[in-house]
Parts: structure tokens; sequence; C-alpha cells
């Protein structure tokens, strides 16, 4: 009887030791998801700047903007106007970064002549910090930008949008408001959120998939959102606005895969092109071979004029 009582109690144990790390796990996806290592505008810069990705940028001048938007949180966005034409693009950073981040592309941009605006998403940068919902209110925030951008500026302006990663998921995400974009860029963005989570449950810590799905739970719990509220892929599909995806087949963050789920599920009579960049890991696509990536922008602009 004796014996019995001591497996017992090594078996709970065990039980009890496992449904801890599972709930760990779980809850510290949640936090990690919606509370990322943010840098700052400075840190960005200097990062860059110091790989050599943004040379000749000091040159161009920003003008700081705030946009207080229809819930009364502020964003703070800075604009460009690198050349006399009508065209604009607004580039949108990713998960855990600042404005900064876009200046690579914009240096290619303002080659295409192209004016530019840039912003820190919601809970980064100089904005407020507040929980991250990976492009569930950054879509409508950008949305809102968008109407200032054309009231500012003109509502005939041609007007384009670029995300990287997380702000690629938002731009695609922000499509649905058919706000007569002329194009979306979307770089290495995710098809769903459940995706990208699937896939860090399996390569950083050789987990099966359940383990996102109980993150989704306790997102739902602390934060009002789950996994499955994150879909740039659904929101983008009914959307005419020309669509130009760019994915490196290295990407270890976001899965290549994701790229063809949303191309594969547009809508047939609006443009989509596919870019899949050899070698290129996560937002490397550009700094890989930025003439190629020039190469792929301007032939996709010359399709869509």
């Amino acid at each position: 009887m004796e014996r019995y009582y001591i497996l017992l109690i090594i078996v709970s144990s065990l039980i009890g030791a496992f449904l801890f790390f599972s709930l760990l796990i779980s809850i510290s996806l949640a936090l990690f998801i919606a509370n990322p290592i943010r840098i700052s505008r400075e840190k960005g810069y200097k990062c860059d700047k110091d790989k050599g990705w943004i040379e000749g940028i000091e040159k161009i001048k920003f003008n700081e903007e705030t946009l207080k938007l229809s819930d009364g949180y502020q964003l703070h966005w800075n604009y460009a106007l690198t050349n006399s034409s009508n065209k604009y693009v607004i580039l949108v950073h990713g998960y855990g970064w600042t404005r900064e981040g876009m200046y690579k592309y914009e240096l290619e941009f303002v080659k295409l002549g192209f004016n530019l605006i840039t912003y820190d998403l919601r809970g980064h940068g100089d904005n407020k910090r507040v929980p991250i919902t990976m492009g569930i209110k950054d879509s409508q925030d950008l949305h809102e930008l968008i109407l200032k951008v054309k009231e500012k500026f003109g509502q005939d302006i041609y007007l384009g949008v670029q995300g990287e990663s997380m702000g690629a998921a938002t731009a695609l995400m922000e499509m649905k408001y058919d706000d007569n974009l002329k194009f979306v860029i979307e770089d290495c963005g995710y098809a769903t959120l459940k995706d990208v989570v699937y896939h860090k449950i399996k390569r950083l810590f050789h987990l099966p998939k359940k383990y996102a799905d109980f993150a989704g739970f306790f997102l739902k719990l602390f934060y009002k959102y789950t996994l499955n509220d994150v879909e740039p892929m659904e929101e983008s599909k009914n959307s005419k606005t020309p669509l130009l995806i760019i994915h490196g087949d290295k990407d270890d963050y976001v899965p290549v895969e994701s790229a063809y789920k949303i191309k594969e599920l547009r809508r047939n009579d609006a443009i989509t092109e596919m870019v899949i960049v050899e070698g290129a890991g996560h937002a490397r696509s550009l700094v890989l071979d930025r003439e190629a990536y020039l190469n792929y922008l301007q032939n996709f602009l010359n399709k869509i004029a």
C-alpha cells in the first residue's frame, strides 16, 4: 500500500508539473504577443545606420505630425515631400520596431518619384504604450491615417501603402475599407496570426499546436482578442486594390506558405503579383539585393499604371 501511495504522488507530481509548464508557456506566449520588446526610435535608426542600410536618409526632411484617432488615441506620424509629383506612399513598420525601420524602403520609393509618409504603429515608437493587437486596431488606425493624408494632400493623390511583417499584415487588413488605394505592397506579412504562433511553437519549443490554442485563450482573457481574430488573408481577399506580395524563402519568423495562402485567396479579377526571394530571411528581401527589389517595385507599378 505504501508503494502505491508513493507511485500516486510521483504520477500526480508529474501531471501537476506538466500542467504548470503548459500554463506557463501559454500565458507567457500570450503576454509576449501583446507586449513585444519595443525598441526606441533612436536605437532603430542607429541599428539600420550601422548596417549601412539607410545611407542618404539624413538628406530627407521629415515633418512631424500627430493625429487624434476616433477612439482618442494619439498617433505620431511624419511626411517628406521629396518629389513634385502627386504620388505618395505610406510605409508601415513591423512588430516591436518604429517608423525608422521603413527608411530603407523609403530610399527606394524616392527613386520612383514618391513622397513619403511614415508613422509609429499603436503602442510603438513615440506613441503611448498599449497592448499590441497584431493588426486589428492597427488597420483601423491606418484607415484613419489614409483619410487624414487625403484631406491634407488632396483626395485625388496617387496613394499606395507598403508594409513589413506586422505592418504588412496591417496593410492587408486595412484593404477591407476599400479606400481607393492605388496599390498595396506586403513584404513578409502573415496570412493568419495562428500560422505564426504555430510556427514559433514548433520551431522554438518543439511543442504541439495545442499550446497556441491555449495562448489564444489567454489572449482573449487578457486582451479581448484571439488568434482567430487576426486573419489578414481573409480581410484582403475581396479587395480590388492591386497587391504585390514579397516574401523570402528562408523566412524563419513568418513561414513563406503565408504568401501562397494570401495570393490563392484573392479574387480572380484583382491584380495580385507575388515574388518569392531566394535566400532571403524575414524582412531581408530588400537588403539582400536592393537593385532587384527596386525592379520588383518598378515592374509592379508599371503593370498597374
